[in-house]
């Protein structure tokens, strides 16, 4: 066999193993890609369960769900229906400062305040309505359930008699204010965040990630592509790679990879 013969046996086996050797290694990214993806999964699912869970507590504690239906201001066929709107009237008297007072067939009665312009119907069972000269509606359900609509810009605040207050606004945002001071904030792009009576708040995004402030103000943010930032009051920063990397930003703005 001439040298150059061998020379191609030579190149042909070296483009081989160098082949085989790029093989293995996209093998190996495809591998660390998958199992970089499922952690990530995984740790998302982690976020919206723990959000999840602390809404659920909350929820199951003050008698709420998750239906947002609930927060709006309903009005209910035995107090609102037509045929309860057609009763007859039985009585009308004016008081000495001009409020007209009606009484009617089914019990209900209906008093006009002239000066303010308010108009308040009471029913037998305790149920109220108020409306209001600007629009404004108010009802108040025989259990103590107070409803309060603002015309204005179709923002409805409920309050229980367990003393949860919960604003619900024309866009879709939830705000639940609970008697120990924890606020549930549900935004309508699907973020969450969770006031608590200690100071500490979390927000968890819509994109997987999560937002930590402690009652000293440390901010930490957990990225959803594995990234972790710790914020200090200060204004330094420590950045947390995946692969293990710290890099810390001082306040003066420089880096120092640690």
């Amino acid at each position: 066999m001439n040298i150059n013969n061998m020379n191609e046996i030579n190149n042909t086996k070296q483009k081989k193993e160098s082949n085989n050797y790029s093989n293995k290694l996209l093998l190996n990214n495809d591998y660390q890609t998958n199992i970089k993806n499922e952690e990530k999964e995984e740790s998302l699912k982690g976020s919206d369960s723990e959000s999840e869970n602390i809404n659920n507590n909350k929820n199951s504690q003050y008698n709420t769900n998750n239906d947002t239906n609930m927060f709006d201001m309903v009005f209910l066929p035995q107090y609102h229906s037509s045929s309860v709107n057609m009763v007859r009237l039985v009585k009308q008297d004016i008081t000495e400062d001009g409020k007209i007072i009606k009484q009617y067939e089914n019990n209900k009665k209906e008093i006009i305040f002239p000066n303010s312009g308010l108009r308040r119907e009471i029913f037998p069972d305790g149920y109220q309505i108020n409306y209001f000269q600007n629009k404004d509606i108010k009802q108040i359900y025989p259990d103590g359930k107070d409803v309060y609509l603002f015309a204005n810009n179709n923002t409805v605040v409920t309050k229980f008699p367990n003393g949860l207050k919960v604003f619900k606004f024309s866009n879709g945002q939830i705000e639940k204010n609970f008697p120990d001071g924890t606020k549930i904030i549900n935004y309508a792009d699907g973020t969450i965040r969770n006031v608590y009576n200690d100071g500490v708040e979390e927000i968890f995004f819509n994109d997987g990630s999560l937002q930590k402030v402690d009652k000293n103000g440390i901010v930490t943010v957990e990225y959803s592509d594995g990234i972790q930032d710790t914020i200090y009051p200060d204004g330094s920063k420590i950045r947390k790679f995946p692969d293990g990397r710290i890099t810390k930003i001082n306040t003066d703005g420089s880096v120092v990879e640690q």
